[in-house]
């Protein structure tokens, strides 16, 4: 992955260093940068956030356990798996996080389940779709997030 293949919101003036203070922020992970790309004096850039991504991306597997037990294998998935499938199900998750993917097909409004700006502290606030399409309407609306790929 390449930083031009980074989603616009992130590439946008103002928003990279956004991202990187808050990736900053995360337990452990300025050790894991720096260890990851141990000639760079600030490990934590863009393009190795991006190629830490990529290389993430390419130690998922498929077809999944998950794969498997969608196809009717009922024994693929240990039980506490099948029990947190039931739970995503039963809260109401699959009404946005669904089809191929369980995700990503769709926009939605963010903060459904609870105000996620309150719960996260986000600064700045992203305002989604709003910031490209200019409608209030579109205004805290990202595209749904898949589960699996």
């Amino acid at each position: 992955m390449r930083r031009r293949d980074l989603p616009d919101h992130i590439r946008s003036a103002g928003r990279e260093k956004a991202v990187i203070d808050r990736l900053c922020r995360v337990t452990g992970y300025a050790p894991l940068f720096a260890a990851a790309f141990p000639r760079e004096p600030q490990p934590a850039i863009v393009q190795n956030i991006a190629q830490a991504i990529s290389a993430y991306e390419r130690t998922l597997l498929t077809p999944s356990p998950f794969d498997a037990y969608l196809s009717g294998n009922q024994e693929a998935m240990p039980p506490a798996a099948r029990a947190g499938l039931a739970k995503f199900i039963n809260t109401g998750c699959v009404a946005c996080h669904n089809g191929v993917g369980v995700g990503g097909g769709m926009y939605q409004k963010f903060g459904v389940v609870e105000d996620y700006w309150k719960v996260t502290g986000s600064d700045p606030i992203d305002k989604g779709r709003a910031d490209v399409t200019k409608d209030s309407a579109d205004l805290y609306v990202f595209r749904v997030r898949a589960c699996a790929t």
